[in-house]
């Protein structure tokens, strides 16, 4: 198993979190080709090893601000993105995750996909000790750059 993909998910998906909720269109209706294979190769990208799931788990969350005390409340427009935020949370969490689809009628009507990971009292020792393991990669990031600071 290589080490680094946790990191190299983790740099990937923050740096193309855009990409990921906000498609643009081509003249004539189409995606930016781009942006679809862009997505395909970073979705396609298996994590089969729970510190590099909470590695992506963390480059999203941060980038899009959706931890909260309480839970955690992602939505997007992508549903790959929404389906695999979905299963790497049940492959790392025992807590019910909810995935809802809604249409939003801001500024348009369009779909959105929410991930809800929203731990009852009886889970709020395991939602801890998830928050403690997500945050682990916090410095993580930090240490990495110090590190390879050289290649720079």
């Amino acid at each position: 198993m290589n080490k680094n993909l946790g990191y190299r998910t983790y740099l990937l998906i923050n740096f193309f979190i855009d990409f990921f909720t906000n498609d643009k269109e081509c003249k004539g209706g189409g995606k930016l080709s781009y942006s679809a294979n862009l997505k395909r190769e970073i979705f396609n990208l298996e994590n089969s090893d729970k510190e590099n799931i909470y590695a992506e788990l963390f480059g999203i969350f941060i980038a899009k601000n959706v931890i909260t005390e309480h839970g955690v409340y992602f939505s997007t427009e992508n549903v790959s993105l929404a389906k695999r935020i979905y299963s790497n949370l049940r492959a790392v969490t025992d807590i019910p995750i909810q995935l809802k689809y809604v249409i939003s009628k801001r500024l348009g009507a369009h779909k959105l996909y929410e991930v809800i990971l929203f731990p009852t009292q009886h889970d709020q020792q395991e939602y801890k000790s998830f928050l403690k393991k997500i945050y682990f990669h916090k410095n993580f990031s930090v240490v990495e750059n110090e590190k390879n600071s050289w290649l720079a």
